[in-house]
């Protein structure tokens, strides 16, 4: 998640804030549920243009779910980027 100044909220500042109900706790969950929000609204975006990049439509999703796997790895540890759509769009 992204705070309002636009900086990447890390998994320690989430795990402080209370919690809202609906919302995961554990930082890691939060995590999870923010790359499986992020790819519900952004997946054909991020394919799309990754398709159009290559020329390659089954190249351009292998890339993105390896986008997607790298920001289940990564955002526990590094925190939501500000941007996560962009974020997936430039890892893949």
């Amino acid at each position: 998640m992204a705070r309002a100044d636009g900086s990447a909220l890390t998994p320690d500042a989430a795990a402080a804030r209370p919690a809202v109900a609906g919302t995961p706790r554990d930082p890691h969950e939060a995590s999870r549920a923010a790359v499986e929000a992020v790819w519900r609204i952004e997946s054909a975006r991020i394919v799309g243009t990754l398709a159009r990049w290559t020329g390659d439509f089954s190249l351009a999703e292998d890339l993105a779910q390896q986008a997607l796997a790298e920001a289940l790895e990564s955002w526990p540890r590094d925190g939501v980027p500000a941007n996560p759509g962009g974020w997936l769009l430039t890892v893949g």
